[in-house]
């Protein structure tokens, strides 16, 4: 695949998902849409995804999400509830009721983190397949941009705020 065509495909997965988290309605408005339909295909214990998922709900948050549901819901959100540690569907469900107790803010917020990760990794992918250096020698670069996009960001932004 072409570099061009990468980013293309890329900005457009990533505007999609943007304009999804940031939609006007609530998740929770939608009988549809429900924590319960949430699924992945495998159970996963990655370092990263551990410390972004690691918040566990009350009985209080569990039971003010079962109040929202079907009863057909409620036998999904038990039986996610009910997997092992290392599952990454319950990790997130369980993640997803300790935010926000089922509203759609905790949603995004998860969803933001996962983009986050993905765009960095993109980028850092991206720039040891150009290069075609070393993991040290990449992630010196991309630290540097990042370090010095954020200077420009942030110069910016202080430059349009004194002139507003």
């Amino acid at each position: 695949m072409s570099p061009v065509r990468l980013f293309l495909f890329i900005s457009f997965v990533h505007f999609g998902a943007l304009a999804l988290m940031t939609a006007k309605g609530s998740v929770s408005d939608t009988p549809e849409s429900s924590p319960s339909d949430l699924v992945l295909p495998y159970p996963m214990s990655v370092p990263e995804l551990d410390s972004l998922f690691s918040v566990e709900p009350t009985q209080d948050q569990i039971e003010t999400a079962r109040a929202r549901l079907d009863p057909e819901q409620r036998d999904r959100l038990d039986d996610i509830l009910g997997r092992g540690p290392d599952d990454l569907n319950r990790k997130i469900l369980a993640s997803f009721l300790a935010t926000e107790t089922g509203e759609s803010g905790g949603m995004r917020t998860i969803l933001f983190r996962l983009m986050g990760l993905g765009i960095v990794a993109y980028y850092v992918l991206s720039l040891r397949c150009y290069f075609q250096e070393g993991w040290g020698t990449t992630l010196a670069r991309w630290a540097a941009f990042a370090v010095l996009s954020t200077c420009v960001f942030l110069g910016t932004g202080l430059a349009l705020l004194l002139l507003t």
